[in-house]
């Protein structure tokens, strides 16, 4: 339990940090660490494969895909981050306070029913999940998604060599 209210903080603080940044690399990396704190809490609900492949995914590729985004674009710095801020923040508060209206009043007129116990039984770990994809039955589709992930790394290893293309 401990760990669980010690995950939701870290998320929470890292979201609060992500938007009170001015600093577009401190909000990516303020996002790397919600990334990482919903993982933890995926694996501490026994989610184990959900929250490997959030790290893989959104913590790792989703975070550098960000950052490289960030370092290779131009940025204008004719007006600052004082001003943008000043400007918007009406704008924002006017959003966010409307959002919660709403949100409050659709979960507050919703009629929740019972949920059933779940059948923790017959659930698949990441062994099952991996012989799964392994099976004759999937197995074009693991060979079919691995093809796609080495044709995109030789285009990216191409794309970031550039020249001219007569080497």
């Amino acid at each position: 339990m401990i760990a669980f209210f010690l995950l939701v903080a870290l998320a929470l603080g890292g979201a609060m940090t992500m938007l009170s940044s001015t600093r577009a690399l401190h909000m990516i990396f303020s996002m790397a660490l919600v990334f990482l704190a919903i993982a933890g809490l995926y694996i501490l609900l026994g989610a184990e494969f959900v929250g490997i492949v959030q790290v893989i995914v959104y913590a790792g590729a989703i975070t550098v895909l960000a950052v490289f985004g960030i370092m290779l674009t131009r940025h204008d710095a004719s007006e600052t981050a004082a001003e943008r801020s000043r400007s918007n923040r009406w704008l924002a508060f006017v959003t966010a306070a409307g959002l919660f209206i709403v949100l409050f009043f659709a979960i507050s007129r919703t009629r929740f029913l019972p949920v059933a116990a779940a059948d923790t039984e017959h659930l698949a770990g990441v062994r099952e999940i991996g012989m799964l994809f392994l099976s004759p039955d999937y197995i074009y589709t693991f060979e079919l998604a691995s093809v796609l992930l080495l044709s995109a790394f030789i285009g990216a290893i191409v794309m970031a060599k550039g020249g001219s293309g007569d080497e």
